[in-house]
């Protein structure tokens, strides 16, 4: 790359900035897969090329480069450099729409959807009328759990143009967001009589039905896509979740290597192959496919997550930790993290650190179910301590926490199970006995296959004969 770098400098030299920034461009796709030394020297090289890139240029000309190398940094997904070049241009025009506009999508893609808020705000203020950033902001509010905002936002798109098949698009994905599926898959019905062909609706409708466990009609659905365009690999990656969900995991792990042909790193593909290594107790393999993909691209927080609960599923604790911690470099508030390595801690006894870490989510913007993953989190972490102590406070605590879940998740009640026969077994109450009972057929109604459910079985079989 030596002979790039050097011919880039001789483009900017000579005054051809046009050329010497799709040169640049050129050189910013090459990077992707290296190691995070190499790209470091590299980012460094392009940051002195554009230094004198924008000396060189009028003002406008300049915000226009900086935004064309900040959104070649965002193809390869280094959406931190993309950020960084966004704000460069911002600094010489801060009113630019569509600067702010890219900006605020990477925020979204980041994960970082308050700054994404913020930045889409900005815009609106300068355009209150523009439709990409309205419906923009609109993704943000309803990624953040904030389903109301989020549809007061699409209808004043609505009220701006009523004939956009799109806004119909985005009011229902709103209601996919909130779990209402069922309303989410009539409103594409209705998109999709105005653009019948549209693969991504079809496929965003499809996905509706698989959440909404109408497996069958989401591969009806999907097959409609493919039919259209078999060449799209969304369409193909949702058949294989279908697959997933129905259990049908030779044919998930099919559909995901046809994926793999035709993009060899398609992370969704190998995470699902990943998922299904771990359901057939195949967990070195699991690993394996996410340490491959982390070697082409080691910034890559979707893959790290999965390699960091695939090691904390086999108790590898520290390994786990050290994974979670290379995620909170890039992403210092992504919340699976955070909720896995409370889960960490739960794990090793460090029970302060475990709550100081769910209270510190619970005050972030999170949804419904997170919130009780959270809960359940919390829930065990005092029951840990009841086990340790037997203190009244903390049995009546991890009650309290564990039997607010309105989302009727099987493991909160397990840990209900395990709370009532701990406290059987200090007080010999014989109500903690009704009270494991009826927790675990709780359990049972939300069939969710938790692992700890044949362990709660012992226990049930044990106070029953009580």
């Amino acid at each position: 790359m030596k002979d790039k770098r050097n011919q880039i400098w001789t483009l900017i030299n000579s005054g051809r900035l046009r050329d010497a920034v799709r040169e640049i461009k050129n050189y910013i796709a090459n990077l992707e897969g290296l190691d995070s030394i190499d790209q470091k020297f590299h980012f460094k090289v392009i940051g002195r090329w554009m230094e004198q890139v924008t000396k060189r240029q009028t003002n406008r000309f300049a915000v226009l480069s900086l935004a064309n190398i900040a959104t070649s940094f965002k193809q390869i997904d280094e959406l931190a450099m993309a950020a960084e070049y966004f704000n460069w241009a911002l600094e010489l025009d801060k009113n630019d729409v569509i600067t702010l506009s890219a900006l605020a999508d990477v925020f979204c893609r980041s994960r970082k959807f308050d700054l994404a808020i913020d930045t889409y705000q900005r815009a609106l203020a300068l355009d209150p009328g523009n439709m990409i950033v309205l419906g923009g902001l609109a993704n943000a509010q309803c990624q953040l759990g904030l389903y109301d905002a989020a549809l007061d936002t699409y209808i004043t798109v609505y009220e701006l143009d009523p004939e956009n098949p799109h806004v119909l698009k985005g009011i229902a994905n709103i209601y996919d967001c909130a779990a209402q599926y069922a309303m989410a898959i009539t409103l594409y019905q209705r998109c999709l009589t105005k653009i019948p062909n549209d693969v991504r609706v079809i496929n965003m409708m499809a996905s509706s039905y698989k959440n909404n466990e109408q497996y069958l009609m989401a591969l009806v659905t999907y097959d409609r896509a493919f039919s259209i365009d078999n060449t799209d690999v969304v369409c193909l990656n949702g058949m294989a979740e279908v697959f997933m969900s129905m259990r049908r995991y030779s044919s998930a792990e099919q559909i995901f290597r046809q994926v793999l042909e035709k993009q060899p790193t398609n992370k969704y593909a190998l995470s699902g192959l990943a998922k299904i290594h771990k359901k057939r107790k195949d967990s070195n393999q699991a690993l394996h496919i996410y340490q491959e993909a982390l070697i082409t691209n080691p910034n890559d927080v979707y893959m790290r997550y999965g390699l960091a609960s695939s090691l904390y599923t086999q108790n590898r604790y520290d390994e786990a930790l050290e994974e979670i911690e290379k995620i909170m470099a890039i992403e210092p508030s992504n919340v699976r993290a955070l909720l896995l390595k409370a889960n960490v801690f739960r794990k090793y006894r460090r029970i302060d650190e475990c709550l100081d870490l769910c209270d510190l989510i619970l005050t972030m913007e999170i949804d419904e179910e997170t919130r009780s993953l959270v809960k359940n989190c919390q829930g065990y972490a005092w029951f840990k301590l009841y086990q340790t102590h037997g203190y009244q406070n903390e049995f009546d605590t991890a009650e309290m926490i564990l039997s607010d879940n309105p989302g009727g998740f099987a493991t909160m009640n397990l840990g209900l199970v395990f709370l009532y026969d701990e406290n059987f077994e200090r007080t010999g109450n014989l109500e903690m006995v009704t009270k494991a009972l009826a927790a675990f057929r709780r359990a049972e109604a939300a069939h969710e296959g938790a692992k700890h459910m044949k362990s709660a079985r012992k226990i049930i079989a044990r106070l029953i004969t009580v």
